[in-house]
């Protein structure tokens, strides 16, 4: 019996990229200062590879005309002082080298910094970047402490792609505690009623492979994944789905899927349950 896969709506959607429909869920709005900070008394770095759409070279003071497929990122947030503190951000961008997770020419690189702060809305955290010498201000959402998402000038969950998402990782993962994160209002999922919703990404190979029975080797660097939602076209109700698996080839498990609201962790959460049993 094959078993049975549980993924997070929450994270699907800030990790994946999706269809138009979907980006528009509703802005993070009603922020307020918030007198806590995260007690760090160490610096705490994160890392990403980003798409290089537009709305992002413009948000890091990229000229629109600069070709760009991806943006790495190195981002250092220094303890906090008085409710505030420093960041360094080191970019490197530019066109992808073909066969390779590097940058024809080596990328260009670009550097900033300036002061950090955390403001609040419904529990959740913002934390505000404002940039020195001119640098545009960027927004990201806290999911937990080791993952943050990058957020629009509205304050809109920004979506990835096939390729790279919008997420920023720990270099130095902690526990993140037992509360499962909901990042945004996850209604339109439960509202949806298009009869196919398709969901692509791509997740690093070592480790991922093992916990879905994919076969790999050294030269696995990465997978990509796509998963489709179908749903009943007269009723909009959850029906079944395919989740396909690419590295060399292409693997497809098919199963039933439902939406499950609230768990143990999270009474918020939003659970898609895959069974591919059924």
């Amino acid at each position: 019996m094959t078993a049975l896969k549980v993924l997070t709506i929450p994270l699907l959607v800030s990790l994946f990229g999706c269809p138009d429909h979907a980006r528009e869920s509703g802005p993070i709005t009603h922020l307020e200062d918030q007198s806590g900070t995260p007690g760090e008394s160490n610096p705490i770095m994160f890392t990403a590879s980003t798409p290089g759409d537009p709305q992002v070279k413009a948000m890091l003071g990229i000229p629109a005309e600069t070709p760009v497929d991806f943006i790495r990122w190195d981002l250092t947030l220094q303890p906090p002082g008085s409710g505030k503190g420093d960041f360094d951000l080191k970019i490197l961008f530019g066109e992808s080298l073909q066969g390779s997770p590097g940058f024809k020419g080596g990328g260009q690189p670009l550097s900033m910094s300036g002061k950090w702060e955390v403001a609040g809305v419904s529990g959740k955290e913002i934390y505000r970047l404002t940039g020195k010498q001119n640098h545009p201000d960027l927004s990201l959402l806290k999911i937990n402490e080791n993952l943050f998402q990058i957020l629009t000038p509205d304050h809109h969950l920004m979506i990835g792609n096939g390729g790279w998402s919008y997420t920023l990782n720990r270099k130095n993962p902690v526990d993140p505690g037992a509360t499962l994160p909901v990042p945004g209002d996850l209604s339109f999922l439960k509202e949806e009623k298009a009869a196919e919703v398709t969901f692509d990404g791509r997740t690093p190979c070592p480790g991922v492979a093992e916990m879905n029975h994919i076969p790999g080797n050294a030269d696995c660097y990465k997978l990509k994944w796509r998963l489709i939602l179908y749903r009943d076209p007269a009723t909009g109700a959850p029906t079944t789905y395919k989740l396909i698996t690419i590295y060399h080839r292409a693997v497809p498990v098919e199963g039933t899927w439902d939406l499950v609201s609230g768990s143990g962790r999270n009474e918020n959460a939003l659970i898609c349950r895959l069974d591919p049993d059924k």
